[in-house]
């Protein structure tokens, strides 16, 4: 259940993020960056994990709001 929580947490944390604040704007690339390069690196040592779906998700969305920035 609480590995569940945490990806729903990076889930809601990633999509409410406010692009318009200029500090979250000047570090978000960097910080997105590294959260998709964690991601990838946990996706690659577990495949198979409960939360592979659900991060696979995430570094989507990640990789929008990266380009959107």
């Amino acid at each position: 259940m609480l590995s569940v929580s945490f990806g729903r947490y990076l889930e809601e944390a990633i999509m409410n993020l406010d692009t318009t604040n200029p500090v979250t704007r000047e570090h978000l690339p960097v910080v997105v960056r590294e959260l998709q390069k964690q991601v990838m690196s946990f996706l690659s040592a577990h495949p198979s994990h409960s939360l592979a779906r659900q991060f696979k998700m995430l570094l989507m969305a990640a990789d929008s709001l990266v380009k959107a920035a």
